[in-house]
């Protein structure tokens, strides 16, 4: 089965050639400026106390822009965006969203994440479909290199690792989503635009399909634990019994 750090790699040049398309042309991020609409679906394996909720903010660092704080499910719009930006997400618990956006004494943050478009651009990828990403802990130096590996690896990990802080996030053009923030998968579009648009949806296709099958291996070994444990149990009664009469 493809993992996912090969649903990124199919993704990027030996996918797009298959259509004799380029990485660059396809590629958001690049000459001119863009206007970019990124949302949040989800985000799992975070250390929640009883009666927090999960924000999450975005903002992009090489840019003065103050960060903008959402819950889960809510578009963000970044206008003219740069060839070299580099969006810097992170993951709030708070017990509202007024303490998350201004008590700092009532929230924490729970894992950032750096995206550089430009190496999403290296992988091949035009935009993201519910994908997922890892996190990492609070505090990385801004000046941490991220490249189209490291990418590629928290895709991977994020399908993998079920237990592990991650988030799901889309992100494109603003072109190619409705106004409330729903990617248009188009079957009568122009072939350059649907290689774009289908090489996003294979990879996270490919990465669910390695998550569905990881979350199948975890049950299948959960109940083999439990029998085990049972036929121990059952044991154990059986010898209390023959102890007692005997």
């Amino acid at each position: 089965m493809p993992s996912a750090g090969g649903a990124a790699q199919a993704t990027g040049s030996g996918f797009l050639g298959l259509f004799g398309i380029s990485r660059e042309s396809c590629a958001f991020g690049g000459p001119p400026d863009v206007d970019l609409l990124i949302l949040c679906h989800e985000a799992r394996g975070l250390d929640l106390s009883p009666g927090e909720q999960v924000f999450v903010s975005l903002r992009d660092q090489k840019r003065s822009d103050p960060e903008k704080l959402t819950a889960p499910g809510t578009p963000w719009q970044l206008r003219s965006a740069k060839a070299d930006s580099v969006l810097h997400l992170r993951v709030w618990a708070a017990p509202d969203e007024e303490a998350a956006r201004t008590d700092a004494a009532r929230r924490r943050v729970l894992g950032e994440l750096r995206l550089p478009l430009s190496a999403l651009r290296a992988c091949g990828l035009s935009m993201l479909y519910q994908t997922w990403l890892t996190l990492d802990v609070p505090g990385l130096d801004e000046g941490t290199e991220v490249g189209p590996g490291e990418v590629e690896a928290k895709m991977a990990e994020g399908s993998r690792h079920l237990y592990q802080p991650k988030l799901c996030l889309s992100l494109c053009q603003m072109d190619s989503a409705s106004s409330t923030g729903k990617i248009a998968l188009s079957l009568d579009a122009p072939d350059d635009v649907r290689v774009a648009q289908w090489s996003a949806l294979l990879s996270s296709q490919m990465q669910h399909q390695t998550m569905s099958s990881v979350m199948h291996r975890q049950s299948l070994k959960e109940q083999v634990e439990v029998k085990h444990d049972n036929g121990a149990q059952g044991n154990m009664n059986s010898n209390a019994a023959l102890n007692s009469e005997w």
